[in-house]
């Protein structure tokens, strides 16, 4: 990379590194969300098919 002082190199490269790994964290916390939300919407949607059965038997 570069040689004049071995603490800017150390800084860039670390920025680097932090950037990719924020990176990666971000991209999977946004796909974590998804998966969570997208279970969250299956459980509700098989919750009120159970509520609209036991309405039913109700009747």
């Amino acid at each position: 990379m570069c040689r004049k002082s071995s603490q800017i190199c150390y800084m860039l490269f670390l920025e680097r590194i932090l950037r990719i790994v924020y990176l990666a964290l971000y991209s999977k916390m946004i796909y974590l969300m998804e998966l969570f939300s997208m279970t969250i919407k299956k459980r509700k949607g098989s919750n009120l098919l159970l509520n609209e059965e036991q309405n039913i038997m109700h009747f």
